[in-house]
């Protein structure tokens, strides 16, 4: 089973050899392959990596969850509806 990854850039296709691939490179291509294999759609793919890797890692997820509230204060807070301490 060929297990190399293949990412589209602008410049031309770039494929990074299962064997000098990282360890999570290579689990990332086997998780994809079996996906497409069994016809998950991309969307959910993406969706399911995504929230498996924040799952992984609560540290970014809090930051990230951080980030967000402070961009929603500095939303209200512009269009006057939240007051400035």
């Amino acid at each position: 089973m060929n297990h190399d990854i293949t990412i589209e850039k602008e410049t031309g296709p770039l494929t990074i050899r299962q064997d000098e691939a990282s360890p999570g490179q290579q689990n990332l291509s086997i998780a994809a392959e079996s996906a497409a294999k069994a016809g998950v759609n991309l969307q959910d793919f993406m969706s399911a990596a995504y929230g498996a890797y924040l799952a992984a890692n609560p540290e970014l997820r809090e930051q990230m969850e951080s980030q967000y509230l402070m961009a929603q204060l500095d939303e209200l807070r512009r269009h006057g509806r939240l007051g400035q301490a």
